[in-house]
This record gives C-alpha cells, sequence and structure tokens, in this order.
C-alpha cells in the first residue's frame, strides 16, 4: 500500500510555516502514533493508478463534493468497481477514506493555527458546527481544544 508524498514545491502560494508542517502531518498520519491520548488518521494510497488520480485530485482539493459515481464517470470505470476498489486498495470505503482526507487535512491546518471556522469552510462543511460535530465525533475533543485555543 503506497502513501502520498506531499511536494510543498507545487504550491507556492501557502506560506513557510505550512509548507514544512504539511509533510510532516502526513508522516505522522501514515504512521499512526502510538499515544492514544493524540488524534489519530490513517490515510493509505491505493497503488491501482486510476484510483490514485482521484485521490490525488482530492487532495489537491479536499472540499470536493463530487459522488463516487462522479468520480467513476471521470476515470472511465463503473462506481461499483470504484467502490470494490477502493475497499481492496485501503480497506476503506470512498467515504470513510475522504472523511480521513478530510480530518488529516483538518489537523494540519489547526495545527498551523487557521480559525476553525476557515477550516470548516476550506474542506467544504456548510458551518462549523457540523465540522465541529465530525471532528469530536472523530478524536473525542474539538478543533478549538486540539488547536490548543
Amino acid at each position: 500500500m503506497a502513501y502520498f508524498k506531499f511536494d510543498p514545491t507545487l504550491d507556492d502560494d501557502r506560506d513557510t510555516r505550512q509548507t514544512l508542517l504539511v509533510p510532516l502531518i502526513l508522516q505522522l498520519v501514515e504512521r499512526g502514533d502510538a499515544d492514544d491520548a493524540k488524534p489519530n488518521v490513517r490515510l493509505p494510497l491505493p497503488s491501482h493508478a486510476r484510483l490514485r488520480r482521484v485521490c490525488e485530485r482530492l487532495i489537491a482539493e479536499p472540499a470536493s463534493i463530487d459522488t463516487l459515481e462522479r468520480w467513476a464517470e471521470q476515470i472511465g470505470a463503473s462506481a461499483r468497481t470504484v467502490a470494490r476498489l477502493f475497499r481492496q486498495e485501503t480497506g476503506m470505503s470512498f467515504g470513510q477514506w475522504r472523511e480521513q482526507l478530510r480530518l488529516a487535512e483538518a489537523m494540519s491546518r489547526l495545527a498551523i493555527g487557521r480559525p476553525v471556522a476557515q477550516v470548516a469552510q476550506d474542506l467544504g462543511y456548510a458551518d462549523s458546527r457540523t465540522f465541529s460535530v465530525m471532528f469530536r465525533r472523530a478524536f473525542g475533543t474539538t478543533p478549538q481544544q486540539f488547536a490548543g485555543k
């Protein structure tokens, strides 16, 4: 199973702090964290080329609300095939994988001090309350507590 390696040189408009922190956070996400008190996200990437393209596009635009059916259409496969391959290659459904991506991205953005409302908006949530509920469900802590505010 392969994992996404973030190349900070591809996105020059991000500030230096984020450029340095994002790869570190993604590396921690890959490995998981032995300390159960800290939030933990697993984000495996499929080795299947077409699925990999879907994942890379979602990583570039985590707020995307395109459905599995839409992604399947874009890569020339049936939604059933994509769903089956996603589970085989990542150990989770497409929806679960997308949520893990958003959680990883949320942790990254919160860690560099972005406001919760901005993170929620950037990740495609209707409002910060919806985002906070998802974050708390996943980690047992609020985004504000995670950010140390």
